[in-house]
């Protein structure tokens, strides 16, 4: 009778745990997003849009510049819908392209010039941008603007900012998905942003998140403007002839000659810590054989003959901060 009693529980017993068990397999797995890739549209890239999507991706034909848009594809490999919601950047460096020049130092003050003899002024370039769908056989479903100030807040001159966006992503079970998020730079405290090293990290189903498993570094978004010291030469030594030509004579004169020349020796320096600035530029964005870099320390060579040239000593009494940070924001 015991014996009976016991075998009719224990199958009672095993036909639930069977039961269950049937249930736990005929449930779906949840969510499981994954990260496939993070990458920053590159200049080839670029050149697969029409000239239309390019513009409207703030692309500039008549300069060396490009956007940067952030490239991000997701996919769900669980049983369960994904609802992603949040994007974070966890900032590892950034650059900031160094300063344009200051304009050439000009004979006005000294002696009066026409209209024609005054020198043009050049500004920076803004890279703009906005909302776009460009095509392919898997285009993004959605582009989201952000802002480099929003993003890459410098929190007192450390590395690793974390810019967070909300998102508004849905992947069903087994889907993929591509988004792509444009940094507009409408908020720039450093100058144009040159370069961006960052990990990225997506948050989905509240409480969840996948990382990509390694850093994302940016091409170069813009180059460093310079002018080869070949045309500095040129200008400085046509001012500065354009100026003796007008003295009455360089013995009589005891003040425009010599004010003129602690101007050009100013000029100079500046010149000099802005192709300093340029060569650590590259060096901290990892692109120490650019061609470029070659050409501007050909320049800095010719310098102290140039000065010597011009019978300008070199003013400079310590190094340049930016030849040791490089325009970087957030020194590493």
């Amino acid at each position: 009778m015991v014996d009976a009693v016991v075998g009719a529980v224990s199958g009672i017993l095993v036909a639930g745990i069977g039961a269950w068990g049937l249930l736990r397999a005929r449930a779906a797995p949840e969510a499981r997003v994954e990260v496939v890739d993070v990458a920053f549209l590159t200049r080839e890239d670029f050149a697969e849009f029409s000239a239309e999507e390019r513009e409207a991706w703030g692309w500039r034909e008549d300069t060396d510049h490009i956007p940067a848009v952030l490239d991000i594809k997701l996919r769900n490999s669980g049983g369960q819908v994904a609802y992603v919601h949040g994007l974070t950047l966890d900032v590892t460096r950034r650059l900031s392209v160094p300063p344009t020049p200051l304009p050439h130092p000009a004979v006005e003050g000294f002696v009066p010039r026409s209209a024609d003899d005054r020198p043009t002024y050049a500004g920076a370039a803004v890279v703009a941008g906005t909302t776009f769908t460009p095509g392919g056989p898997f285009p993004p479903s959605t582009v989201y603007r952000m802002t480099s100030g929003e993003i890459l807040r410098v929190d007192a001159g450390r590395p690793g900012t974390n810019g967070v966006k909300r998102l508004s992503q849905v992947l069903g079970p087994g889907a993929v998905d591509r988004f792509c998020v444009a940094i507009h730079q409408d908020d720039e405290p450093y100058g144009p942003l040159g370069f961006l090293r960052l990990r990225a990290e997506i948050s989905y189903n509240a409480v969840r998140s996948a990382k990509f498993g390694r850093e994302v570094a940016s091409p170069l978004f813009r180059r460093p403007e310079w002018e080869r010291v070949a045309v500095v030469r040129e200008r400085l030594l046509r001012d500065t002839a354009y100026l003796v030509e007008r003295l009455p004579s360089p013995e009589q004169d005891e003040f425009r000659l010599p004010a003129w020349r602690n101007t050009v020796g100013r000029y100079l320096d500046a010149y000099e810590r802005h192709l300093d600035a340029g060569v650590a530029f590259y060096a901290q964005a990892g692109q120490d054989a650019d061609p470029e870099v070659a050409r501007m320390n050909e320049s800095l060579a010719e310098l102290p003959a140039l000065r010597l040239e011009l019978e300008i000593p070199r003013q400079l009494t310590r190094p340049s901060p930016w030849a040791t940070r490089s325009g970087e924001d957030t020194p590493a």
